[in-house]
């Protein structure tokens, strides 16, 4: 005999509102993360270039 699958009413699974909060609460995640890779890549960005304009500088007084 096949046992017959519970439908789980607690955690529906085609409540509008649940999946819409889901949804957001990804999309918030997701555009935090980007904003975070962007704000390290500009900082590294930064550090490489005043650490090459020292270094550049050096070079330079040495002529």
């Amino acid at each position: 005999m096949k046992k017959r699958q519970e439908y789980d009413w607690l955690n529906d699974p085609f409540d509008e509102e649940a999946q819409k909060a889901e949804l957001q609460k990804a999309h918030s995640s997701q555009s935090r993360s980007c904003i975070l890779v962007i704000l390290v890549l500009l900082v590294l960005i930064i550090v490489l270039a005043l650490f090459g304009c020292s270094v550049f500088a050096e070079l330079n007084s040495f002529e």
